[in-house]
């Protein structure tokens, strides 16, 4: 995931890119499929095998949104895409803010 550019606001944001793929064994049934987007650095322990999360430790490891009293957002956190799909296409597509 990228941001082309810096700036963050209203009048003249610059576009977040993600590139996405999935890919399934079969062709059949129901399939579901999850991206994790974390505000905080994501860290992985070669002799462990464990993924880490440095977000705060009193919501999981997640970064929660923040908004100002008007909505606009104060703080980006973590988003979770969600997409359920069968032979049939996709059935439901979620987005969880935490």
């Amino acid at each position: 995931m990228r941001r082309d550019g810096t700036t963050i606001n209203n009048t003249n944001p610059s576009h977040l890119i993600l590139s996405v793929g999935i890919s399934t064994l079969g062709n059949t049934g129901d399939r579901f499929s999850d991206f994790e987007l974390y505000r905080s650095r994501i860290a992985y322990n070669q002799s462990t095998g464990v993924f880490s999360n440095s977000g705060p430790a009193a919501t999981g490891g997640h970064s929660e949104w923040e908004f100002n009293p008007n909505g606009s957002i104060r703080e980006i956190g973590d988003l979770t895409l969600t997409f359920a799909f069968n032979t049939g296409g996709v059935q439901e597509i979620a987005i969880y803010k935490w």
